[in-house]
């Protein structure tokens, strides 16, 4: 079998940037379930970025509350772009800021349908960086995240157990609660 850890919708494990940090196979499934906070950017533009005060705004208009541990989902309905030959660049992105507010908030994990999170034009992956330093794994390139915009759901991320591995293809799930 050849494939790749960090293509199609996949889990990005700690150890991808951090060499003392949790590879996928080390992460324990039991942290890779959570309540979903679902933050709705799907107003955002390609090359929009999402700051501090996006996030805020996201979640006071629609009143909720971020727990530690939850699972943050990011939509941008970014996957409608998935055929176009230019989406991994064409594409809203998280601030460095962004990056660093979400973290100081203390998610068990992240799932956003965003190929890539950092700015597309910046190479020092600023997002990566500050997620995985700080031991949060995320869950990129998903779909159908519109269907959770009510409700209120239990997301889960299913990555293959690659000892070693930076990362992981996955299967995210949700359930309405």
């Amino acid at each position: 079998l050849f494939l790749s850890e960090h293509g199609g919708t996949h889990l990005d494990a700690p150890y991808h940037f951090d060499e003392h940090g949790l590879d996928i196979a080390e992460l324990p499934l039991p942290r890779l379930i959570a309540p979903a906070k679902v933050l709705d950017f799907s107003h955002k533009k390609p090359l929009q970025g999402i700051a501090p005060e996006d996030l805020e705004a996201a979640i006071s208009s629609q009143g909720l509350r971020l727990e530690a541990g939850d699972a943050v989902v990011v939509r941008t309905d970014h996957s409608k772009n998935y055929d176009r030959p230019d989406f991994t660049m064409h594409r809203p992105h998280i601030t460095a800021e962004g990056a660093q507010w979400l973290v100081d908030k203390n998610p068990g994990f992240l799932v956003t349908d965003l190929v890539g999170l950092d700015p597309p034009d910046d190479p020092t992956t600023p997002v990566h960086l500050a997620f995985l330093l700080a031991g949060v794994p995320f869950c990129q390139v998903t779909c159908n995240l519109a269907q959770l915009s009510t409700g209120s759901w239990q997301v889960a991320v299913f990555p293959l157990k690659l000892v070693g591995g930076t990362g992981s293809p996955a299967r995210p799930y949700a359930i309405e609660v």
